[in-house]
């Protein structure tokens, strides 16, 4: 198969939406403030907290663990303690 084979493929499943859209909307994420930490040197606790307009004390000593089942999942203390 050439170029133009490839082509045709590469549009064909371009065109096609991801499984998980056919029954849900699309909606865009919200954006997390701040600066992504270094990821060769991540900080204790949640990767996310110096980030996060809901972090509590716990979110520093230890990484939450995560929560839910299948795609909707989270790890967050605060999702934990269900606020």
């Amino acid at each position: 198969m050439g170029s133009r084979g490839s082509l045709g493929v590469r549009e064909s499943a371009a065109s096609r939406p991801p499984p998980s859209s056919k029954t849900a909307p699309r909606r865009r994420l919200a954006t997390i403030r701040g600066v992504v930490p270094d990821l060769r040197a991540l900080p204790a606790g949640c990767r996310f907290r110096d980030r996060c307009d809901v972090a509590i004390a716990a979110c520093a000593p230890e990484e939450p663990k995560p929560l839910g089942k299948g795609e909707h999942r989270a790890a967050c203390f605060v999702a934990e303690l269900g606020t």
